[in-house]
């Protein structure tokens, strides 16, 4: 089992796992914990003590660190990891401000800002939406493939594509996302 970690605007921690029980009861011994069922996400504390209860908690399970959190804070140790498949966790606005930033750096055109702002917005809404957790590579797959049964376009799809790739290399930092050949 495998845990992943991200900052929210509000202050706190986004805690992503696969459900399992006996990691739920864990993660409700968390003082300011708390499950927020519109993200289908654990949100607690981003406090030292909340990060070592939830190091001591978990003992033994990888960490994986969102990169922007881990390079932002210097409460994590050697124990816990940065990873590049951190599965996308819920869109808010510093993600939106990361991404539109990353886009404005690189000369991409107010047009191309919005698309690609909308794009990975929708993506991250399906994410929400599934059930079951699956790969960065597979989910992208199965958005392409939920695109495609709603009758859009291959443009349409490969402008996705390429906006989620951008998102996951250039703000998630994340290498070799998958891609889309129709």
């Amino acid at each position: 089992m495998s845990i992943w970690m991200s900052r929210n605007d509000e202050g706190s921690l986004y805690v992503l796992f696969k459900y399992d029980e006996q990691m739920v009861m864990k993660i409700r011994g968390i003082p300011g914990g708390k499950w927020i069922h519109d993200n289908k996400v654990w949100m607690i504390p981003f406090t030292p003590e909340s990060i070592q209860q939830l190091q001591t908690l978990f003992e033994g399970t990888q960490i994986h660190v969102d990169t922007v959190l881990m390079k932002e804070s210097s409460l994590f140790n050697h124990e816990v990891h940065t990873k590049d498949h951190i599965p996308t966790y819920p869109w808010d606005t510093s993600i939106k401000r990361s991404l539109i930033h990353s886009l404005q750096l690189r000369g991409y055109s107010t047009k191309t800002i919005k698309a690609y702002c909308s794009q990975v917005h929708r993506f991250h809404t399906f994410v929400q939406q599934q059930s079951t957790w699956m790969d960065h590579e597979k989910m992208i797959q199965s958005y392409s493939l939920h695109l495609l049964q709603r009758n859009c376009s291959h443009s349409y799809v490969n402008q996705a594509i390429s906006a989620i790739k951008f998102y996951a290399q250039k703000v998630l930092l994340q290498e070799g996302t998958a891609s889309y050949s129709p």
